[in-house]
């Protein structure tokens, strides 16, 4: 299998795609850079192609009239960015900004069309993919609203851990997040000293502890911290 169909495979969107599938998804694509700080799309652009990233972060955000910025996701390596508008045909519905330089393969709808009307597995898979980013959004939506912010931090953690694959059972859990926490606070909705004085209360209670980037979970109590179950 090629590179690129190997990061296709390890994608959300392609995951369940076999293997003559992927390879023709993959002489479909090309290569793109963005440098750090580089607009990779804006919101309501039209959309010619989706991204699948290979190297570096991007940041999804919206910004209003007034001019503050909500960040509802951050994107590295083998996730995909604009396929929405994509697949309805519709424009982008946010903006996407390169947080580090960024290497990206860009499939082009007419190439993603003609493997959709002729493969009902790319189908099954986009309607998979669809599904799962809705419960997603569903969840993210639910913790600002209803969680504190230490819960939300929590919540956060929990996932990451399970993103990584990591055992929810071991009692104590080490992750390393490659964002800041103004990043961070993009994303549960809080500003940077509110993210900071929340790590500092987990911390204080032995829900975590920080050893310079490393952040060392205790399960159990992680777990308890954001809300008492696993996010199943």
């Amino acid at each position: 299998m090629s590179a690129v169909a190997q990061l296709l495979k390890s994608s959300d969107i392609f995951a369940g795609l076999g293997e003559k599938t992927l390879e023709t998804l993959a002489t479909g694509m090309r290569e793109v850079k963005f440098n750090a700080g580089k607009q990779i799309f804006s919101r309501h652009d039209p959309a010619a192609c989706l991204y699948v990233i290979v190297e570096g972060r991007a940041r999804l955000s919206i910004v209003s009239a007034e001019g503050r910025e909500l960040s509802f996701r951050l994107l590295g390596r083998g996730e995909t960015l604009g396929e929405i508008a994509l697949l309805d045909g519709g424009r982008r519905s946010a903006d996407a900004t390169a947080l580090t330089d960024v290497v990206a393969m860009s499939l082009a709808r007419s190439v993603l069309d003609s493997l959709i009307s002729t493969d009902p597995d790319v189908s099954r898979g986009i309607i998979c993919f669809v599904c799962s980013r809705l419960r997603s959004t569903s969840e993210q939506l639910e913790a600002i609203a209803l969680y504190s912010l230490e819960s939300r931090i929590a919540r956060f953690l929990l996932s990451a851990v399970r993103l990584r694959g990591l055992n929810l059972e071991q009692p104590e859990v080490m992750l390393t997040l490659e964002m800041t926490q103004g990043e961070l606070g993009m994303l549960v909705g809080a500003t940077r000293p509110r993210v900071s004085d929340a790590f500092a209360a987990l911390e204080s209670t032995e829900v975590i502890r920080r050893d310079g980037s490393r952040i060392f979970c205790r399960m159990p109590d992680l777990i308890a911290a954001a809300g008492g179950d696993e996010l199943a």
